[in-house]
């Protein structure tokens, strides 16, 4: 697949690490929950980002986390309106199946792994989901304020949660489960480190949740 030159329109800081970069959207068609390959002209090096935009929308975003000593992520930070990317893609089949009869969708992020889920979000209205994002502290609730107040539970593992923060739990996404025992009946949708999705599958596994119902986007 030949890449696509695309201009970026801007860049927003979301935390001192991550950021969005919104592009302009060209002829790019994509479902939900796919991911394109960037590149910038010139540069070696080129990283897979899901969507974080919804496929309505004119113009795609991406959330990305700067790497320190990162070949391409610093350097998309610095991009200006106008200049050019490469772009391939879509790719991936971490699609909803919103067939299921089962209806109601579990979904479990740490970190930047929440964007597929904010696309999902904002193509889907009236889903039936709870999101839980597990971070370290809750700068790093990156676009939590885009989803429904009660479909959004942040988990956070290096801070105390405070009444401001409303509701939360203190801890991490695997410890919120094993508290929490889930539903079998519900799909589940893990994204983030492949550790996470390991404990999280194992968790679920022994509750009895057949392996067909999760569904797994490894951030490496």
């Amino acid at each position: 697949m030949q890449a696509a030159l695309h201009q970026v329109l801007a860049v927003r800081p979301l935390s001192p690490l991550a950021y969005l970069l919104r592009r302009e959207r060209g002829a790019l068609e994509f479902q939900p929950g796919q991911y394109v390959r960037l590149a910038l002209p010139g540069l070696p090096a080129q990283r897979e980002y899901s969507v974080y935009s919804a496929p309505g929308e004119p113009f795609l975003e991406l959330l990305i986390r700067e790497m320190t000593g990162g070949l391409l992520s610093p350097r998309l930070r610095r991009c200006r309106p106008g200049e050019a990317l490469e772009v391939e893609g879509p790719f991936g089949e971490f699609l909803l199946r919103e067939d299921d009869p089962g209806g109601a969708f579990l979904f479990v992020a740490t970190g930047t792994g929440i964007a597929p889920f904010h696309c999902f979000a904002r193509s889907y209205p009236g889903l039936d989901y709870l999101l839980l994002h597990g971070v370290a502290r809750s700068a790093e609730l990156y676009g939590a304020a885009d989803f429904d107040a009660g479909r959004i539970l942040p988990c956070l593992s290096r801070e105390q949660v405070g009444r401001e923060q409303g509701a939360a739990f203190e801890g991490r996404v695997t410890d919120f489960l094993r508290a929490h025992p889930p539903a079998a009946e519900r799909l589940f949708y893990l994204c983030g480190g492949c550790d996470m999705i390991y404990e999280i599958f194992a968790i679920l596994r022994r509750r009895g949740v057949p392996a067909e119902r999760i569904f797994a986007e490894v951030y490496f």
